[in-house]
């Protein structure tokens, strides 16, 4: 995997102590995630992801709401996430597979110049 890629993928983690202080400004935030809604890959590149970004008030309600309901209790999160997981992992893979050369479709597998592998 290109050092980028390989660095981006690495040192990604999922923060658990949230705060309301960010090191970059709103609108690069919503530039951030425009962006990869834009670019990011969709069955039969339908771009049926949709994103929602709450800041200041709205997002102050809507954490508000939060602490009035009851936390999913790990066995109901594996559920609900573990499948987040593979899509993530199938991204990782096409996306590392690419910046090498090497082109990966889900329907047909892995392609190489262009043929079945």
């Amino acid at each position: 995997m290109p050092v980028v890629a390989d660095s981006a993928v690495k040192s990604r983690r999922s923060i658990y102590s949230l705060s309301k202080k960010s090191p970059i400004s709103d609108p690069r935030i919503e530039d951030v995630l425009k962006d990869a809604l834009k670019h990011s890959p969709s069955a039969f590149n339908s771009q049926s992801g949709r994103l929602v970004l709450l800041l200041g008030k709205a997002l102050d309600e809507l954490l508000d709401t939060v602490k009035e309901i009851r936390p999913l209790t790990p066995p109901e999160a594996f559920l609900l996430w573990s499948g987040n997981s593979t899509g993530i992992l199938q991204y990782v893979v096409w996306t590392s597979l690419e910046l090498e050369g090497l082109g990966a479709r889900e329907s047909q597998g892995i392609l190489a110049g262009g043929e079945p592998v």
